[in-house]
């Protein structure tokens, strides 16, 4: 028996619909029967959650903050649906989706491009167009004009093979934070049909994480950051080497020995029967301030002292990379 098959048993005796669909999609070896699917999609669609998320529509169904606004702006809301599952190719948010499409398309865009090629290097924030791509491809909600921010992505790719929003003409190298999640982005795009081949660049973002072993420094072998080490859910565009594990294991790149420490590190921070821990969270509930504010308490799933959205991604990335068994 697996010492992770107590913690299995225990999320799919939970009541969040989100939970259960990724243990049975994601975690388990037998494919689920289509009809639990469907019932589970469908629970997550009525689920008090998504009603939360959604909370702050507008009858045309747009929301009315700036759509970066964090948590609550369109932008953020649909990264969420897409990191929970929200069923494929609801009309319902279409409102949505062209809300932040004419937002990071338009003209002046969320950065205006006159300033931010310094010393021949790119400096933007491509977790948006990366979390754009993301949430759009998995929702299935990718129009053609998908592939426009997509386009954006590779022209603003550094040589190293990241990006980063550093304006000072001495940065060089890529940001973590920004080079996840484009690089989520490129994977969920690549398996568009008929997508352009973006196999190119994500290899080369890939290097960016793989080369450092997923959070250690090239020239010294220790941490980048404290905060890679510290776990926290939801990810938003917060790099730790938990959510570098779990971009990487959608590109199909767990098999890359240079995943082994991070993944070592992983399972030790196993709590028997519980799960996995948030050492942090990068949110709140009041409504007194707008900035990082969310209805959601995604604290609230909980198996233990263990967050279970957290556990249930952890046990995906240990599933991709062979060690869920051991």
């Amino acid at each position: 028996m697996s010492r992770y098959s107590k913690v299995i048993d225990r999320l799919l005796a939970l009541e969040n619909p989100i939970v259960r669909l990724k243990v049975l999609t994601q975690v388990l070896e037998e494919p689920p029967p289509k009809r639990d699917v469907v019932r589970l999609e469908r629970e997550i669609r009525e689920c008090p959650l998504v009603r939360e998320l959604l909370s702050g529509r507008r009858d045309d169904g747009t929301i009315p903050v700036a759509p970066y606004t964090k948590w609550n702006g369109a932008h953020w809301v649909l990264v969420a649906l897409a990191e929970i599952m929200y069923p494929r190719q609801d009309e319902a948010l279409q409102p949505l989706r062209e809300q932040v499409l004419d937002w990071i398309l338009g003209e002046e865009g969320p950065e205006a491009r006159a300033d931010r090629l310094i010393n021949g290097l790119w400096r933007i924030h491509a977790s948006m167009q990366g979390n754009v791509v993301f949430a759009l491809v998995n929702l299935g909600l990718a129009t053609t004009r998908v592939g426009k921010v997509v386009a954006d992505l590779l022209e603003f790719q550094w040589p190293d093979g990241g990006w980063n929003c550093d304006k000072s003409r001495k940065a060089h190298k890529s940001s973590f934070n920004h080079t996840v999640v484009a690089l989520r982005g490129l994977i969920a795009y690549g398996r568009t049909p008929g997508a352009p081949d973006t196999a190119g660049a994500i290899q080369r973002a890939s290097e960016v994480l793989l080369s450092r072993r997923l959070l250690f420094r090239l020239s010294n072998g220790e941490i980048i950051d404290e905060d890679f080490v510290r776990l926290a859910y939801p990810y938003f565009y917060f790099y730790t080497y938990l959510f570098g594990l779990k971009v990487l294991g959608e590109g199909g790149l767990l098999g890359d020995p240079r995943c082994a420490a991070a993944l070592d590190l992983l399972e030790s921070r196993y709590v028997d029967g519980e799960g996995f821990k948030a050492d942090r969270k990068e949110y709140h509930h009041s409504q007194q301030r707008v900035h990082r504010y969310t209805p959601v308490r995604w604290e609230a799933a909980k198996i233990g002292a263990a967050n279970a959205y957290l556990t249930t991604d952890a046990l995906i990335v240990l599933r991709q990379s062979g060690r869920l068994g051991r």
